[in-house]
């Protein structure tokens, strides 16, 4: 609980926070989407502020019915790839990724690249 208090409290003093993560959020769903796209493999990425959810499938996502279209294999195959790269994605398809204050744009580009190498894995 004083986790979640000192997390409140930080927002407040810095209410700047909400739009870098607005931001950080719709930079890695754009390029979650645009890595996939260039290599041909059918994901719809979700986004809602600072967090994301990567579905391997060519369906909209809107329910647990539509995210059950996820082909699950790819995930983790997905999923492996990122670990091998040193990054730390949620090991199930149907949890979602947080991006916080403290990921930095390094950060966040190295996710991508990541994501990049492991769609080009996919697609092979």
């Amino acid at each position: 609980m004083q986790a979640g208090v000192a997390t409140l409290r930080a927002l407040k003093d810095h209410p700047e926070y909400y739009a870098q993560l607005e931001q950080s959020g719709q930079f890695i769903a754009q390029g979650m989407a645009a890595a996939a796209e260039r290599h041909g493999v059918p994901v719809h990425v979700t986004v809602l502020g600072s967090m994301f959810c990567v579905f391997f499938t060519d369906q909209e996502v809107y329910d647990y019915a539509s995210a059950k279209t996820s082909n699950t294999e790819a995930f983790k195959q997905f999923f492996h790839t990122l670990l091998e790269e040193g990054v730390y994605f949620p090991p199930a398809q149907f949890e979602a990724c947080f991006i916080g204050t403290t990921h930095s744009q390094a950060d966040l580009e190295h996710t991508l690249a990541a994501a990049d190498k492991a769609f080009a894995r996919l697609k092979r």
